[in-house]
């Protein structure tokens, strides 16, 4: 407060850093960039947006984007780097603890959570509980379900 002007207060034009509104503000001004750029924000979860065959999904400031092939992810990467400084960390091997592993050889993805897993089994006593590949006997068919069902 400045004892000069006891009434007066200060009109901030933009947010700033560590301010309560500053996360808000930056997810506005984001999510606003990658609307622009053609994307839609998912119905089901607002940090993921979707343009044809490529997904962009956001963590506060972490930006993964997943497409068919490197190229389509790169002009992206491009489009993006118009508006923000942002920076290329390579092909995503760890994000929100989820562990992603590609196999290059088989065209395959495999992803996995052994950190959460191990806490959760720990949690509810269950570190020497008995191991299986999957929860189905094997040979189980699953049908698509109707949504008029």
């Amino acid at each position: 407060m400045d004892p000069r002007y006891p009434d007066k207060v200060l009109r901030l034009n933009k947010s700033l850093y560590g301010l309560k509104q500053a996360p808000r503000i930056w997810y506005l001004l984001l999510c606003g960039v990658i609307v622009g750029m053609g994307f839609v924000v998912l119905e089901t979860d607002s940090c993921v947006y979707t343009r044809g065959e490529i997904i962009i999904e956001v963590y506060v400031d972490d930006i993964q984007i997943a497409g068919p092939n490197e190229t389509s992810c790169r002009e992206v990467y491009i489009e993006l780097s118009r508006h923000f400084k942002v920076q290329n960390k390579g092909p995503v091997q760890s994000f929100l603890s989820i562990n992603i592993m590609r196999d290059w050889e088989k065209h395959s993805i495999s992803i996995n959570q052994p950190g959460l897993i191990d806490r959760m089994l720990a949690r509810f006593n269950m570190v020497n509980a008995k191991v299986a590949k999957t929860p189905l006997e094997f040979g189980v068919h699953l049908v698509k379900a109707n949504p008029n069902d």
